[in-house]
């Protein structure tokens, strides 16, 4: 939200709170279980527009994207949430500048990682294809800057091999032949996406590759993605708002960005981009043990800082780096 048109937003709040607040992770939950009464002043509301505009985005907008509370692991954004609890009208402000100015991270729960959570004290086991932050549908369709990861670890589909059984579609239908967490989680994406659809500004998608390193489970949400008509009309449903819509792999030591037209994978696969860059990300690997055994350097502990390299000439002419 511009700062001029939440000014004057600023300047005649509302006075209602929403009815319910979805839990979402502590470190990013906009809490208003303990608000005070609207009428209560406090020496905040005493403050011009503009004053209370800059000490919001000093206590709730972080410098860098906001991530679920598995994906930032030991990170932490800074801000102070407790704003929240201050009275309606304080609530209202703050929060519009929270989900509007901060960058929201999307990723998975990874299956191996999920713990039960205690819901009126039952525990309660995180769903599948669960995604963070969790926040609800009402509240994604206020954030304006969103990134989505689309990487999915179905690593509870293991067998006693630490292998991944062979899923064969049912007749025609290919949800059969897809992991039904990483289905799952993608049907979340496309509902958020959807509900964001109307604000955003900014939308990017991400594949964030860790050390653990499969292509076959890293590749299984994005079969998903090629397969969902669904996911690739809410993107190019986000135009003209969005018009550039960039997708970046990551992994520790190779990277591959680049900008597209967000309708782009109506008609071109994004299965194959994500094949075309793991395997080069491979071929990257292959090329740097040649050079560490014409050098002797096999079995050696490299020292220093990784330098990432940057697989745009790997990936060649079919995804170049210029828009589509």
């Amino acid at each position: 939200m511009a700062p001029s048109s939440l000014k004057r937003k600023l300047s005649n709040p509302g006075h209602g709170l929403p009815s319910k607040q979805q839990e979402m992770t502590a470190s990013v939950s906009p809490s208003t279980a303990t608000s005070k009464d609207a009428g209560t002043c406090t020496f905040l509301q005493k403050f011009p527009a503009e004053l209370r505009i800059a000490v919001y985005d000093h206590l709730v907008v972080a410098k860098e994207p906001l991530k679920g509370r598995v994906a930032r692991k030991d990170t932490r954004y800074g801000l102070h949430l407790s704003i929240f609890r201050v009275n309606r009208q304080i609530y209202q402000e703050a929060s519009d500048l929270f989900y509007t100015q901060n960058t929201f991270f999307v990723t998975s729960f990874r299956a191996d990682e999920q713990k039960p959570t205690k819901s009126e004290g039952k525990a309660k086991a995180v769903p599948a294809g669960h995604l963070e932050p969790p926040l609800d549908l009402k509240h994604w369709a206020r954030v304006r800057y969103l990134t989505v990861d689309l990487v999915y670890y179905p690593s509870n589909n293991e067998d006693a091999n630490g292998d991944f059984p062979q899923q064969r579609p049912v007749g025609n239908d290919w949800k059969g032949a897809a992991d039904p967490d990483a289905l799952a989680y993608i049907n979340n994406v496309v509902a958020v996406v959807s509900a964001a659809s109307s604000s955003l500004r900014t939308f990017g998608l991400a594949a964030i590759i860790d050390e653990s390193f499969c292509a076959r489970k890293s590749l299984m949400s994005f079969f998903v993605c090629d397969r969902s008509r669904d996911f690739a009309h809410a993107l190019a449903a986000l135009a003209p708002a969005v018009t550039s819509m960039p997708i970046r792999f990551e992994f520790p030591d190779c990277y591959f960005h680049i900008d597209v037209d967000p309708a782009l994978f109506v008609s071109k696969s994004i299965l194959l981009l994500a094949c075309q860059v793991m395997f080069c990300q491979s071929q990257v690997r292959v090329d740097r043990l040649l050079v560490q055994f014409e050098n002797g350097e096999v079995g050696e502990e490299s020292t220093g800082a990784v330098v990432r390299t940057d697989l745009t000439p790997y990936v060649g002419s079919t995804w170049s780096r210029k828009r589509f």
